[in-house]
């Protein structure tokens, strides 16, 4: 079976949806199906070859997430055609998520080559502070996303949160709820007497309490929330591993770690050698 699987980033994003559709990927080529992967080109494609799937990186506008942190790239008019062309030529359409402009087009270019769809929906409604993009996001959510869950052939949920939020929905097929996974073989808990071997080789201190935080650096990750607890709690180490415009660096506070560069395997240390791990987000979770 030849597969299109179509998201509003590659990977080398470093979002959750990302990392879920590339070991998603990495699946199925297992499986011995034939997966194309077409995202924009905001950050770089894999490598030819890499994961054993072919990449196709579209042009696209990132200015949303560039200035206000929400990821909402616009495809370009040859981006469209492009993905006109990729539609045609396979025998399904996964969607990873909804709400983006390049998965709808796919999605209608799907129902004019009477391709089946099959989308993975991450996010519901996030509860952003600034009450235009809330409303617009809710309207889009009612008016588009919700007539292409009830038309797709298949809709998974990755979140009790999001399944309810849509509720209501008359689906073709009743929907999955289907919570990520954790690679028990990368992420498991430090061996007796490694974690301080763990912290002096990331440069944390042996006898403090260490609180991680990983995801971007962006509002409805929660940062507010955790720009308080970091003052309020001086005697605490604040680990933060991610990226974006709200970076926790620019608090100056002493007691603020922040690991810009990891991903994948190479977060494991970090995880094991923290105490707490902490997730104010809106919107998504379990």
């Amino acid at each position: 079976m030849k597969l299109l699987m179509v998201s509003h980033y590659f990977e080398s994003h470093r979002s959750g949806l990302e990392l879920i559709a590339g070991r998603l990927a990495r699946e199925l080529v297992r499986l011995r199906q034939d997966v194309v992967w077409l995202a924009s080109n905001a950050t770089p494609p894999p490598s030819d070859g890499e994961g054993g799937y072919r990449a196709v990186a579209v042009s696209a506008l990132n200015l949303t997430e560039r200035y206000f942190g929400i990821p909402f790239p616009i495809p370009s008019f040859g981006a469209i055609c492009r993905l006109c062309h990729e539609v045609r030529h396979v025998d399904v359409v996964l969607l990873q998520d909804s709400l983006y402009p390049v998965c709808m087009a796919a999605f209608v270019f799907a129902h004019l080559s009477r391709k089946p769809v099959v989308i993975a929906q991450h996010v519901g409604l996030v509860p952003y502070n600034n009450p235009v993009f809330r409303t617009m996001m809710d309207l889009a959510n009612t008016i588009i996303v919700r007539r292409m869950l009830a038309r797709a052939q298949r809709v998974a949920f990755f979140s009790e949160i999001t399944a309810r939020y849509f509720d209501g929905i008359r689906f073709r097929s009743p929907p999955k709820l289907m919570f990520t996974g954790v690679d028990t073989d990368i992420f498991f808990p430090a061996r007796p007497g490694q974690k301080a071997q763990l912290r002096e080789r990331l440069g944390l201190p042996a006898d403090r309490p260490i609180v991680l935080f990983v995801g971007r650096f962006v509002e409805k990750k929660g940062l507010h929330i955790l720009s308080r607890m970091v003052r309020l709690r001086p005697d605490v180490v604040w680990a933060f591993a991610g990226w974006g415009p709200l970076n926790p660096r620019d608090w100056g506070s002493p007691n603020v770690i922040v690991f810009s560069g990891l991903s994948g395997p190479s977060m494991a240390p970090l995880y094991q050698a923290s105490d707490v791990f902490v997730l104010p987000s809106k919107g998504e979770g379990f």
